[in-house]
């Protein structure tokens, strides 16, 4: 019973860290497509709600509010999405560690020709 209970509590601990750190990636993919899919919108359609909108259409399964959208055009056919988004882990261990929240960050630019 003792050695049951002491690797118990290390196999959980390894299996649910798994899992919130494949919550992370996923949600890092997730914001990585969704600036990929805003910056092609705005090569498309120049007008930044259109951007913004695209963004947001394609954050499945993460909340479009909380994330930060920022359009820039640094040349005449460039437009760069950066978008940043709060992450939470859920294990205590794991944010005692990281902080309460971390942000992700993705951004992607794309030339018109």
């Amino acid at each position: 019973m003792v050695e049951f209970a002491l690797t118990i509590t290390v196999t959980l601990l390894l299996i649910f860290g798994m899992i919130d750190f494949s919550r992370a990636i996923y949600t890092a993919s997730v914001i990585q497509w969704a600036a990929q899919q805003g910056a092609r919108a705005g090569i498309v359609n120049a007008s930044e709600a259109s951007v913004r909108a695209a963004v947001q259409g394609r954050m499945a399964g993460l909340d479009p509010t909380l994330a930060t959208i920022s359009v820039t055009r640094p040349g005449n056919n460039v437009v760069q999405v950066d978008v940043s988004y709060p992450f939470e882990f859920i294990i205590p261990m794991i944010s005692r560690i990281t902080g309460d929240r971390i942000i992700l960050r993705a951004s992607a630019s794309m030339v018109a020709f």
